[in-house]
């Protein structure tokens, strides 16, 4: 019995190089994750910091992955903060999950000092491209703020 044919062989290597072009084609196709989550923050009133993300379509963030702490604010802290409702999902990863698959805003309530004008919000998440089930990894984005 033969195992080895070199005319399979190549068949076989063509048929992986095609996959493998494949999914790269595919994978370029994924936006980049500053175009599938597009975050704005901006302040609503003298307390409240919004957080916006405009997620892209077929994509969705995860609620318990979202984190907001402020950086260079001496006398604000984040006080409370206010989540709309999202969607329940069963993710293959994590289980049951709330995500937001379409724009999402998150309101910041602050405590600060009278003098405190500035602050750096960092926004920590996380999500992923639903036709694919591609998750992107964890992000970080900072937006620096006068506070009025």
């Amino acid at each position: 019995m033969r195992i080895f044919n070199p005319v399979n062989t190549r068949i076989l290597t063509g048929l992986l190089g095609v996959a493998l072009l494949g999914g790269v084609h595919a994978q370029d196709d994924l936006l980049d994750p500053e175009k599938a989550f597009r975050l704005q923050v901006h302040q609503k009133d003298a307390q409240t910091v919004v957080a916006r993300f405009d997620v892209a379509k077929d994509y969705y963030l995860y609620k318990d992955r979202m984190r907001f702490s402020v950086k260079d604010a001496p006398g604000v802290t984040i006080q409370s903060i206010k989540y709309p409702a999202g969607i329940v999902k069963q993710d293959p990863n994590f289980g049951k999950v709330e995500v937001f698959k379409s724009t999402v805003e998150v309101e910041l309530l602050l405590k600060r000092s009278a003098n405190s004008n500035k602050m750096t919000l960092l926004t920590d998440y996380q999500g992923c491209e639903e036709k694919r089930g591609v998750c992107y990894m964890p992000m970080q984005k900072s937006a620096a703020l006068t506070l009025r």
